[in-house]
């Protein structure tokens, strides 16, 4: 399939970006055990890009309840994350920031979520495909401001797509198939 970075070697790469202020960190094909979970903290203007959606794999092998990848802190902005694989345990947390995207990956085989928008501003995730997720493909929390979720294909979730009632999330134009509940009003 191709030659794989190591974690630690992805996270430098993540971590170098950020401390230049953005940048670009394209990953090459290949298939990556992750352990710890990449994380772009307070990252602005971050673009996290597989060369190759369907053969760049990010494959969890880490403790139950942890993410692939996280982008956190306040202080996020323009965090961009697309054409990836993300294979097993939970997807991509956003929590905190401005403008965080998600666009053309795939998640699949996830024990947990495919992506918890849990708090932030303006997240976007657009034309992804979830397949064979145990929770819920994707999840938007009430904290989390105008979220738009938009053109993504999920199939055999726990539930497609989780919304509060009192969220102001925008989702359109999603087909859902073969989920316990296509789109849920959360709690939370």
């Amino acid at each position: 399939m191709g030659w794989a970075l190591e974690e630690s070697d992805l996270q430098g790469f993540i971590d170098e970006a950020i401390k230049a202020g953005g940048g670009e960190v394209v990953v090459p094909p290949g298939e990556y055990v992750i352990k710890k979970g990449l994380k772009l903290v307070d990252g602005k203007g971050i673009r996290l890009a597989g060369m190759d959606k369907e053969r760049t794999v990010l494959r969890w092998e880490g403790e139950e309840g942890g993410w692939l990848i996280s982008v956190t802190g306040g202080a996020s902005e323009k965090v961009s994350i697309g054409k990836l694989t993300l294979e097993g345990g939970n997807g991509v947390l956003i929590d905190g920031g401005k403008g965080a995207e998600v666009r053309d990956c795939l998640f699949q085989l996830g024990k947990g979520d495919g992506v918890l928008l849990k708090s932030g501003e303006g997240a976007v995730v657009e034309s992804c495909s979830f397949r064979d997720i145990a929770g819920v493909g994707i999840k938007v929390a009430v904290v989390a401001k105008g979220a738009v979720v938009q053109g993504n294909w999920l199939t055999r979730c726990g539930t497609g797509i989780g919304v509060p009632e009192k969220s102001d999330a925008l989702v359109l134009s999603n087909e859902l198939v073969d989920a316990a509940a296509g789109v849920k009003a959360m709690e939370k």
